[in-house]
C-alpha cells in the first residue's frame, strides 16, 4: 500500500469527540484507488476504546490508517468508493477494509505487534459491537 498526502484534521464544531478531514489524501493497494475528500467526518476509533486509554489515537502510526477505516465502513454516512484505473467503483466488505487498515499502518511503519493487535481487534469490534 502507498499513502499519498498527509491529511489535515480539526475538531467538528458541533460534536465533541468527533473530527473534519480538512486536506484530503489518496490510499493505492495493488489496483485500487480511495481518495479521502475533504470535508469527511471522523471519529479516529479504528483503534478500539480500551487500547486509547494508553495511546494517542491520531499518533501518526495509525492517523491516516483510522481515517482510511472509517471512510471505508461509512462510520459517520455513507462508505467510500474505491475506484480502480478504468473507474470500475465498489465498496469493501468490513473485513476487506480492516485489511486495508492494516496494509495502511504497515505502510505508516507501525509496530508488527500492533498492526495484529489492531487488526483483531478491529474484527473483533464488528462480531460483538463493542
Amino acid at each position: 500500500m502507498k499513502i499519498i498526502g498527509q491529511p489535515t484534521l480539526e475538531s467538528h464544531p458541533e460534536k465533541p469527540g468527533l473530527f473534519v478531514v480538512k486536506k484530503g489524501f489518496r490510499a493505492v493497494r495493488g489496483n485500487w484507488t480511495l481518495r479521502i475528500e475533504p470535508g469527511l467526518v471522523i471519529n479516529g476509533a479504528s483503534i478500539p476504546p480500551p487500547f486509547c486509554l494508553f495511546l494517542d489515537r491520531l499518533h501518526p502510526d495509525y492517523n491516516r490508517p483510522s481515517i482510511i477505516h472509517d471512510a471505508l465502513v461509512g462510520e459517520f454516512g455513507l462508505k467510500a468508493f474505491i475506484t480502480d484505473k478504468y473507474g470500475t467503483k465498489r465498496r469493501l466488505t468490513w473485513k476487506e477494509a480492516a485489511v486495508w487498515f492494516r496494509e495502511a499502518m504497515k505502510a505508516e511503519g507501525a509496530p508488527k505487534v500492533k498492526r495484529r493487535l489492531f487488526y483483531h481487534a478491529v474484527m473483533l469490534k464488528k462480531r460483538v459491537r463493542i
